[in-house]
């Protein structure tokens, strides 16, 4: 069910969005939405792909990998990696522009909207690529990330109302 036609007759603790507001059309009717079902003081969990760090950099790491297979349930770089290479273009017009197309928000803009409706209780950054990687596990990305090879792709964010 979409949060957006998710009712409740009575406010709720808490809410967690897990990968899920970069892809809605409207993230801070979203995010108004939650707003109104959490009971003052409620607790908002957000974990967000900011897209937008997806630099070239960071895709050749992840390219380097063993990527499971397009075929497996939720998987996306390896297909992104063949339509890339299928492109001609350079990755920061190929990414914006298949960003674009499917409509995905920015990390950027997500915490921007969270700023303006929720009381920030922690921020950070951290890894998101590991999933897709057979060879390589969430330590492996975070190591990358401190030693500047790579540009951490998760947004880790709790809130209260």
């Amino acid at each position: 069910m979409q949060f957006e036609q998710y009712r409740t007759d009575e406010p709720v603790d808490a809410v967690v969005a897990s990968l899920s507001l970069h892809h809605v059309a409207d993230p801070g009717l979203v995010l108004d939405r939650v707003a109104a079902v959490l009971k003052p003081g409620g607790s908002l969990v957000v974990l967000e792909w900011g897209w937008e760090n997806l630099d070239e950099r960071t895709a050749r790491w992840c390219f380097r990998h063993q990527l499971r297979p397009a075929g497996e349930p939720g998987t996306w770089l390896d297909s992104l990696r063949t339509e890339w290479a299928a492109s001609g273009l350079a990755w920061e017009d190929f990414c914006r522009n298949w960003a674009d197309g499917h409509g995905l928000h920015q990390a950027a803009a997500i915490r921007r909207t969270l700023a303006g409706r929720f009381q920030a209780r922690h921020q950070s950054t951290g890894p998101y690529y590991f999933p897709e990687l057979a060879d390589a596990d969430m330590a492996a990305e975070q190591s990358a990330i401190d030693a500047g090879e790579i540009t951490a792709g998760c947004l880790r964010y709790a809130g209260v109302r």
